[in-house]
């Protein structure tokens, strides 16, 4: 499995496939401990081989330990890749492909929200280019040896912030006027209208992909929305990160899934996206939009 934890998970599947088996529904709370480690967790538990791709090797190498220290004898490996280079996702990629002989599962959700703007060294905007595009072209480069692997799924980390996402199709880099809000919904927009045209690509070929919303969750990760205190403060009412991993480890499990069944899930159930998310057209267009801005790296 490729978990790209901010992130990315490649998951080779022990001999039974991953899906094979449940998602726990534990409500019990893990402090200092986000999805991507809750994620793997789940997985190294089956017996599942895990990559976790991060951009700090160094917190990825320290979260390894602790689940090495929690599950004993665990396959787990830690891989570099920063999603605001796309020189860092081919090499990533590069590196997986070479030592990967399967890869059953792949997860992409990226660590960013909202956050001042900032371009990429692909001069790109960053939370364009941290969740969708970096992604994108991931799995890309992956999708071949997904292919030859299946059955396998992809599973998209989105999330409710698309029903008000637009995607600005001529100003898709937010350089005439940029809002931190605006620009995260638009970027989990187009997580789902990549999964959408995805399974357009990938119908009766064994591969299936989802997105999912894995509900308001109790991490740092809303630190730049305007009131983003209240993830900490109101954790109460909030997901924690075994809860918030649920419905990710339903898309990637569920025996009834293994073939192309819904598009967005949220608590574990199918979710009805926004029209925009069902707009093939649009899928389409972003799809070849994505395409000719990571061209030079595929």
């Amino acid at each position: 499995m490729v978990v790209p934890w901010g992130y990315l998970e490649v998951v080779n599947a022990p001999q039974r496939p991953p899906w094979r088996e449940k998602p726990h529904s534990s409500r019990e709370p893990r402090a200092n401990a986000g999805i991507g480690y809750e994620t793997a967790k789940d997985f190294l538990k089956r017996g599942a081989r895990v990559i976790m791709a991060c951009r700090n090797v160094q917190l990825a190498e320290t979260a390894a330990g602790n689940l090495l220290s929690e599950i004993p004898g665990s396959d787990i490996r830690v891989v570099q890749l920063n999603l605001a280079s796309l020189r860092s996702v081919k090499e990533c990629a590069e590196e997986i492909l070479k030592s990967e002989p399967k890869i059953h599962l792949l997860i992409n959700n990226a660590g960013v929200m909202a956050c001042p703007y900032e371009k990429t060294e692909d001069e790109l905007e960053m939370q364009f280019q941290t969740i969708h595009l970096g992604h994108f072209l991931l799995t890309r480069i992956l999708l071949p040896k997904v292919l030859e692997s299946a059955p396998a799924r992809i599973v998209n980390i989105s999330g409710g912030a698309h029903y008000a996402g637009r995607v600005n199709f001529e100003d898709l880099q937010s350089t005439r006027s940029y809002n931190s809000v605006l620009a995260y919904n638009q970027s989990k927009l187009c997580n789902l209208l990549f999964t959408l045209e995805l399974q357009e690509l990938l119908k009766d070929t064994g591969v299936v992909a989802y997105a999912v919303h894995p509900g308001v969750v109790a991490t740092e990760l809303g630190r730049h929305v305007p009131g983003g205190w209240l993830f900490q403060k109101l954790g109460w009412i909030l997901k924690n990160p075994v809860q918030g991993a649920q419905t990710t480890l339903h898309c990637a499990l569920d025996e009834k899934l293994a073939e192309q069944n819904g598009l967005y899930f949220s608590d574990c159930s199918p979710a009805r996206a926004s029209g925009r998310a069902r707009n093939k057209d649009d899928a389409k267009k972003l799809w070849e939009v994505s395409e000719d801005l990571v061209k030079n790296f595929i």
